[in-house]
C-alpha cells in the first residue's frame, strides 16, 4: 500500500536529526498538518497513520498520547521522555553512572534529579513513573546542590543528549 505524500512528508521530517525525541498527540497533529502544506488532513487519517506507525515500529507508545520517536537513526529513549513528566528534571545517578561504564549492574529503569526550592513542599509527582517502555525514577534533591558547581562540570555538554544529563562526576556526588 502507497502512503499518501503528506505521510511521507511526516515520516521525513521524523528522522531528521533536529526532529523531537518525543512525541505527544498534538505534535504529532502538527506535523501531519505541516507535512501537508497547512491543508486540511482529514481527522482520521492521522490516527490511522499513527497505529500504522505503532505496528510498523517508527513510534513506540509511552502512555496514552506521548510516543517516542524511531525514525531518526538516534530514535527516542526513555531517558528523552523525564522532559516531559519534570520540564526542569536532568538524568543522573545510576542511568548516567551506568551508561559511562562505573556501574557493571546498571539499571534498566531511567533516574533523574528534580530541583526543589528551598521551602517548597516536594511534588507529589517525584517518585516512580510507569510507562510502556519501562520506568523512570524521579527523585528530589535541593535546588543549590542541583546547581552547584560550574555548569560544564555539571551536565554532559557533548551532542549525545537532546536533554538535561548529569556528567558522571555530578551523577556520583547527587
Amino acid at each position: 500500500m502507497a502512503l499518501p505524500d503528506w505521510q511521507e512528508n511526516v515520516e521525513w521530517q521524523l528522522a531528521l536529526d533536529d526532529a523531537s525525541p518525543v512525541l505527544s498527540r498534538d505534535l504529532l497533529k502538527r506535523y501531519s498538518r505541516v507535512a501537508n502544506v497547512n491543508l486540511p488532513v482529514p481527522s482520521s487519517s492521522p490516527t490511522y497513520w499513527k497505529n500504522l506507525m505503532l505496528r510498523k515500529g517508527g513510534l513506540k507508545i509511552m502512555q496514552r498520547g506521548l510516543f517516542l520517536n524511531n525514525f531518526g537513526t538516534n530514535g527516542g529513549t526513555l531517558a528523552d521522555v523525564c522532559f516531559w513528566y519534570h520540564p526542569d528534571s536532568v538524568v543522573s545517578l545510576n542511568t548516567v553512572l551506568g551508561a559511562s561504564g562505573v556501574l557493571n549492574n546498571p539499571s534498566y529503569a531511567v533516574m533523574a534529579v528534580v530541583p526543589i526550592n528551598r521551602g517548597a513542599h516536594p511534588s507529589s509527582r517525584l517518585g516512580r513513573k510507569h510507562a510502556k517502555a519501562g520506568d523512570v525514577h524521579f527523585y528530589g534533591i535541593p535546588r543549590r546542590i542541583i546547581e552547584s558547581g560550574e555548569s560544564g562540570g555539571r551536565l554532559d555538554t557533548s551532542d549525545l543528549y537532546v536533554r538535561l544529563r548529569a556528567t558522571p562526576e555530578k551523577a556520583l556526588l547527587d
